[in-house]
């Protein structure tokens, strides 16, 4: 962000009519501060400028009114440095022609690997993002440096179309997805990455996946470093049917459907059913067509400080002091599976456990094959029931399927 603020105020002269004499407060008491009007301004010196994005916040879908800003951004383009979204480094560049900046993250200390692809349009485009925890549209205008710098050229192109090795989030200017929809990021499909973890006890890798049929777009965590299948440890899917997986909040992952995923970046539905499954649907009952996401967790295995046990209808969770499972256990719950409760993690409203020493069996993920009808195994229908429910947070120890959302 900017360094250097300049505060310049005036006094309201609006209600000054003809006749009427204009007051100067050069020392306003908070009576009559709000006569005055403010505006704030950043300007960076100028060699810093030549590196930096500027981005100016307004209140107004045209972006006209008076805006907050210019702020500019803490790491020059074309600069390696430490991720501030997930990963181990990223790289902004801009596109030659000023339209727009990409920021890719990587999972390596050079800036070689990259797993994603953040986009944000430039040349001064008034654009809308919705803010999660508040849920209101925040509009911006951002501009690559005035002097032509980019920062380099990108390590990969956006994609314009779809591309069997890419799935892509969008982003919207309204909580329901109808307004202004743009892909916004992108991720690598099949792409085997290092992820960090707390402390650096052990190594572990994530790969993220799209369903062969393209329903379901997730990640697998893994306890190696190669995402073998044998190492799985949890994971995290959601539905990634363009606007109608819209997830409340002005976002949507989607699948390429256009082109078949590429094969190393592809599961099958079945993925989720040897994990215990936090289904998370969006009604209040827990009906297949709801389906929103999921998050696994593997059974009988330490999980950073939790570990599931299974059996028969119930899940015992047991948190312990430490990582590792050490330390002295802080607290056990029961978990009913197969009972559908109101959610605890929004936006779903309303989430059902899945276990394979259920009755039901393991959680299978919604498929092309499944639709529309909604009596698919995958999950009971019923409505969501206020009895005591698990508060864990499921997604503690689970991947989400956007790093950067």
């Amino acid at each position: 962000m900017g360094r250097c603020l300049r505060l310049h105020g005036h006094p309201d002269h609006r209600g000054a009519g003809r006749g009427q004499p204009r007051q100067h407060h050069l020392r306003p008491d908070p009576e009559s501060f709000r006569q005055w009007y403010f505006k704030v301004s950043c300007v960076e010196p100028a060699p810093e400028q030549e590196l930096l994005v500027a981005s100016t916040t307004f209140s107004d879908a045209d972006c006209s009114e008076d805006g907050y800003g210019p702020s500019y951004s803490d790491i020059p383009l074309g600069n390696c440095a430490s991720s501030t979204t997930g990963g181990q480094t990223e790289q902004s560049v801009c596109l030659a022609d000023g339209s727009a900046v990409h920021t890719f993250t990587f999972d390596d200390s050079s800036c070689t690997n990259w797993y994603s692809i953040t986009r944000r349009r430039a040349n001064n485009a008034c654009v809308g993002t919705v803010s999660r925890s508040t849920g209101v549209t925040q509009w911006s205008r951002s501009s690559c440096p005035a002097g032509g710098a980019t920062g380099g050229p990108p390590p990969a192109a956006f994609p314009d179309t779809e591309t069997p090795e890419l799935a892509l989030e969008y982003g919207c200017s309204n909580p329901l997805c109808t307004d202004n929809c743009e892909a916004r990021t992108a991720y690598r499909l099949g792409y085997c990455q290092n992820k960090p973890t707390a402390g650096a006890s052990q190594t572990q890798s994530l790969m993220r996946y799209c369903t062969s049929d393209s329903w379901n777009f997730g990640s697998l965590e893994y306890s190696g470093t190669a995402c073998e299948a044998n190492t799985a440890r949890g994971g995290y899917f959601v539905r990634s049917r363009g606007q109608q997986s819209c997830d409340g909040s002005g976002g949507y992952v989607s699948c390429p459907t256009s082109v078949a995923p590429v094969a190393s970046g592809t599961v099958d539905s079945s993925v989720s059913a040897p994990f215990l499954a936090n289904v998370q649907y969006s009604a209040l009952s827990c009906s297949a067509d709801s389906f929103f996401g999921v998050y696994l967790y593997t059974l009988d295995t330490c999980l950073s400080s939790s570990q599931y046990t299974p059996a028969g209808n119930t899940v015992t969770r047991t948190s312990y002091n430490n990582a590792g499972c050490t330390g002295g256990v802080v607290n056990t719950e029961t978990i009913t599976a197969e009972q559908c409760v109101a959610a605890t993690i929004a936006p779903a409203l309303s989430q059902q456990y899945r276990a394979p020493s259920a009755s039901l069996g393991g959680f299978v993920l919604p498929s092309a094959a499944d639709q529309p009808d909604s009596s698919s195994s995958s999950s009971s229908t019923g409505e969501v029931s206020h009895s005591s429910s698990s508060s864990s947070t499921a997604d503690e120890e689970s991947s989400s399927s956007s790093s950067s959302r």
